[in-house]
């Protein structure tokens, strides 16, 4: 077990680092993508890629509120010219990966690794 981290200053992700910001919309945009993709062939499995993102926000202390910040940006980016049959599959895909990417983080600040 790692000892407890810093806490990181109230400054979002997003002006803290915003470089850094739109990898993560970008790496989130590809899960859900692959997410929306699978969803017609079964449950997608998406854990390791969406665990990866999770250490990688956890490695720069991220808030809920930047999971948040990342979720909506790329939803909207995924979302801009798609038909509205996909927009609604982004949003309800898009839910159930930020809800696990907070999990596996809530998970990275506990026990200090997503093993």
């Amino acid at each position: 077990r790692l000892p407890p981290q810093p806490q990181r200053p109230e400054v979002p992700l997003l002006v803290a680092d915003p470089a850094l910001f739109r990898e993560y919309v970008a790496q989130y945009g590809d899960v859900l993508d692959a997410s929306v993709q699978e969803r017609g062939f079964g449950v997608p499995d998406n854990g390791a890629s969406a665990r990866q993102l999770a250490a990688r926000l956890g490695e720069r202390h991220a808030s809920a509120r930047d999971i948040v910040d990342v979720h909506l940006t790329a939803l909207r980016s995924c979302s801009v010219g798609a038909p509205p049959g996909r927009q609604q599959a982004y949003l309800e895909e898009g839910r159930m990966l930020a809800l696990q990417i907070m999990g596996y983080l809530v998970t990275y600040y506990r026990d200090g690794t997503l093993t």
